[in-house]
């Protein structure tokens, strides 16, 4: 998780620099989240310290306590450079792909009930400066995004839109 969040720049309280939330140099598709697993991401402190509170089933997860993690086979190969990814001991290893699993499942599933699992958030941060922090998406995403966004601007030759981020009020 630590490694993931990676995916958003620090944001320094001391600062009235712009800055954008999202790191370039850190592709999204490699912003992993664990199911079941309910953390919060503070992106004031430095890499390796922003998760806090990170529980399983509401308790408090211990330094040594054990899960069974499942995940495709980039990642276990060590796709995204994850850290001790090679560490794990592999529990089940198939040739099947993720893709099909689905596809049969919702092929033999006549009503796909789910519910999103907000399993993990950004801390509101509060500061006395006003540094302002940017994110750009599609302009498709202009119907969909959350309160703390504000449009800032559009680029219709790109096809991007420009948000201004609230930090105070991240969920």
């Amino acid at each position: 998780l630590e490694f993931s969040a990676q995916t958003f720049h620090q944001i320094d309280i001391n600062s009235s620099e712009e800055i954008f939330l999202l790191n370039p140099l850190f592709p999204t598709f490699n912003f992993d989240c664990i199911f079941g697993i309910t953390y919060e991401i503070d992106l004031t402190k430095p890499l390796g310290n922003r998760i806090l509170n990170i529980q399983f089933n509401k308790r408090k997860i211990k330094p040594k306590q054990l899960f069974g993690v499942v995940t495709n086979n980039y990642r276990a190969a060590g796709g995204g450079n994850f850290p001790n990814i090679n560490k794990f001991k592999t529990i089940l290893d198939s040739t099947e792909l993720y893709r099909n699993i689905l596809i049969e499942k919702v092929k033999n599933t006549k009503v796909i009930d789910f519910t999103l699992e907000e399993n993990w958030k950004i801390l509101p941060i509060i500061t006395p400066n006003k540094q302002t922090v940017y994110f750009e998406s599609s302009l498709d995403s202009i119907p969909f995004h959350p309160p703390f966004l504000v449009l800032h601007s559009k680029d219709e030759s790109l096809k991007k839109a420009k948000y201004r981020l609230d930090v105070t009020k991240f969920w």
